[in-house]
């Protein structure tokens, strides 16, 4: 998912996830992740 965010910026484009399970999000924000990937309630 981070190499495809990265293509779509090159891109001028940009990836959001939406209603990403609870527990698939807080591996996210433990890894740091939220500040490249834009997650939508």
């Amino acid at each position: 998912m981070l190499a495809m965010e990265k293509n779509m910026r090159r891109q001028k484009g940009k990836m959001k996830l939406v209603k990403v399970n609870p527990a698939i999000k807080e591996i996210i924000r433990i890894a740091g992740f939220l500040q490249v990937m834009c997650i939508e309630e």
